[in-house]
């Protein structure tokens, strides 16, 4: 017997599996529609609903993400000026999570495999956010920074 029929007489093929694809979409869309709807009416500042930092409750520092949900509601009614105020990298990385979403929701609704996209992120790539992000952290805490509450 040659070795490439072993290999094929070996080979298991898996049942079909129900496809829940579009299902699924719907589920995320679902709760993606009721969260915005729920911070569209509720403001962040106002409704303790929403958590607060951990490292500005213990440090007074803020951390990268402080702000960004009072960002994402002033997003929401039309103040660009004041999200920015808030937290301009979350109003830098809205409408690139926004995107990302839009494909990944694509994805599921066709059946594709949804891989983990960030195994693909080059290392230079990593590195640079990274120091972007450590640069952003540290700037945003010195006393001159123009911007945040």
């Amino acid at each position: 017997m040659e070795l490439s029929n072993i290999h094929s007489a070996a080979r298991i093929v898996p049942p079909a599996l129900p496809r829940r694809g579009p299902f699924m979409a719907i589920l995320i869309i679902a709760i993606s529609v009721l969260a915005v709807g729920y911070l569209y009416f509720h403001n962040p500042a106002e409704h303790h609903l929403f958590p607060t930092c951990l490292f500005h409750y213990f440090t007074g520092l803020q951390c990268p993400g402080c702000g960004g949900t009072r960002a994402a509601y002033a997003l929401l009614h039309g103040r660009l000026g004041l999200a920015i105020w808030y937290n301009p990298l979350a109003v830098l990385v809205a409408p690139i999570a926004l995107l990302w979403g839009v494909d990944r929701v694509r994805r599921v609704w066709r059946g594709d495999v949804v891989s983990n996209c960030f195994t693909h992120i080059p290392p230079r790539v990593v590195w640079g956010l990274a120091i972007f992000l450590t640069a952003f952290w540290i700037g945003r805490n010195l006393p001159g920074y123009p911007l945040g509450p």
